[in-house]
Parts: structure tokens; C-alpha cells; sequence
């Protein structure tokens, strides 16, 4: 993670200074403040892109926080990662490692198992936590702005990670923490419910195939839970396997709490 020589820092109340040029104005601004520095953030061989009117910066403690195009300090450094925000929001985590992506070293990837969604005022809006029984496949959410009570779909965003095939296929459930931290599944809204007395919910008999060391998104649309899903945590649950199927699968979960 490296640091640049240009900082930004906050606002205090100093003396106007003179412009020679209007071009200038935000070098000028932000050399003119005093008071804690902090860098922007390097992404891509120079300065972080400005995302819906906010690029990120780092501290020397190496936190990460997010200031507007002048200068101006809008979320104070400390997360130890986030993205760029999108939609309205910004996916952060306040654990974590770099990892290496290639031999080189060249490139990174910030890899944490507790993400969670801020909106510009720096507000947790969605937390997120992925756990998977094989850790070459990973698992999150990836439409967090559209989360609305009741939910309408879930964007999953899989990652392989290993060098063989991943298999998975329409199944999921989604389950409730209760208050002593046992999981359960959120049981089916009643107005599904036909004059039999049953809740028919159709799995298509479909293999999706994620290749070796790559990506892909699934939408889910957990329509059966209607108003059974409101504030709370929760977790979405889906099975896959790696390379040739023997009987055993493996388990992905993603977490997430509605505030």
C-alpha cells in the first residue's frame, strides 16, 4: 500500500489565502490548512478516482477514510480497507490482511472475512460477515443499496479460488440469529400458503460451473420469507462443491445484519 507526497488535510478557520490562479485553488487550499495531514490513497499508479464525489485517503497509521474533491475530511481515516463507493454506499472492513495477487507482488487484494456497507456520512448501513467450510470459495452480497425490507432479490457475488471447477446450483435458505445465537430458518410468510395448507417453492435442476481462479454473480430472490425478514441478522446459506462430485458438498454463508 503506498503513500503519496500530496496530503489533504482538514479545514480550520485561517486567513484567506491569495490565488493566482482559479486552476489552483484546491492545491492552494488544501497547502494552506494545517492541523492533521493525511495522503490520498494509491490506486491504479497515481491518486485514487473521485467515486460520486469522494475519493479515499490514508493516514500514517494506515486507515483509510474518504475526503471530497477540495480537500475537505468527509469520514475520518479508519477502516483498515474500503472501496470506492457505489450506489450510495461503500463496502469497509476494519480487519484484514493484504494479499498478493500475482508472483510479482505487483498487484493486491485486501482479503477479510467481516465487511460491512457505510453510507457519505459514515453510517453503518449493512454488515456483512463471510465464512465458507472450504476457503477456496467465497461468498458476499453485492447490491447492498438495494436492501429493502421486505427483500425483493440478493446479488451474490462467488469467487473460485481454487484450480479446479466450483458447482452450485439454485438452492439457498436464508436463517435468523434468535437471542441466544442459534440459527434458524426464517420461517415461510403464511400468504404463500395455498388451500392445501402448502408452500410450493420450484429449485431448477441447474448446475452452474465457476472456473478455476475466477468469478461470478448469482441473484437470488427470497420472495417465500415476505414480511418474515425485518430488522435483525441474518444469514444466506448455499452449497457447492470443487472438482469432481463425490456425495460431499460444501457450505458458503454470508452474513448480514439490517440495522
Amino acid at each position: 500500500m503506498k503513500k503519496s507526497n500530496s496530503h489533504i488535510t482538514k479545514r480550520l478557520n485561517l486567513p484567506l489565502c491569495v490565488c493566482i490562479c482559479a486552476i489552483m485553488l484546491p492545491a492552494l487550499l488544501a497547502g494552506c490548512r494545517s492541523g492533521e495531514k493525511y495522503s490520498i490513497y494509491q490506486y491504479d499508479n497515481g491518486d485514487d478516482y473521485i467515486c460520486e464525489g469522494l475519493r479515499r485517503i490514508i493516514d500514517d497509521d494506515g486507515m483509510i477514510g474518504f475526503a471530497d474533491s477540495l480537500g475537505n475530511v468527509v469520514i475520518a481515516p479508519q477502516f483498515a480497507f474500503a472501496f470506492p463507493f457505489r450506489g450510495g454506499y461503500a463496502k469497509v472492513t476494519d480487519a484484514g490482511h493484504s494479499e498478493a495477487v500475482d508472483k510479482r507482488g505487483e498487484y493486491h487484494r485486501w482479503v477479510s472475512d467481516s465487511w460491512y456497507y457505510i453510507d457519505k456520512t459514515g453510517t453503518a448501513r449493512l454488515k456483512l460477515h463471510s465464512h465458507s467450510t472450504n476457503d477456496k470459495f467465497t461468498m458476499t452480497i453485492g447490491n447492498p443499496g438495494d436492501l429493502k425490507i421486505p427483500i425483493d432479490s440478493l446479488v451474490l457475488n462467488l469467487k473460485n479460488n481454487s484450480d479446479e471447477e466450483a458447482v452450485y446450483g439454485d438452492w439457498f435458505i436464508i436463517q435468523q440469529k434468535d437471542n441466544k445465537g442459534n440459527w434458524k430458518e426464517v420461517p415461510f410468510d403464511e400468504k404463500y400458503r395455498d388451500k392445501d395448507g402448502c408452500i410450493n417453492i420450484i429449485y431448477n435442476a441447474v448446475a452452474y460451473i465457476l472456473e478455476p481462479h475466477s468469478h461470478g454473480n448469482k441473484v437470488e430472490r427470497p420472495w417465500m420469507y415476505g414480511q418474515n425478514i425485518n430488522k435483525g441478522t441474518y444469514r444466506i446459506v448455499k452449497d457447492f462443491w470443487i472438482g469432481k462430485y463425490t456425495g460431499q458438498q460444501d457450505t458458503a454463508y454470508v452474513e448480514f445484519e439490517i440495522l
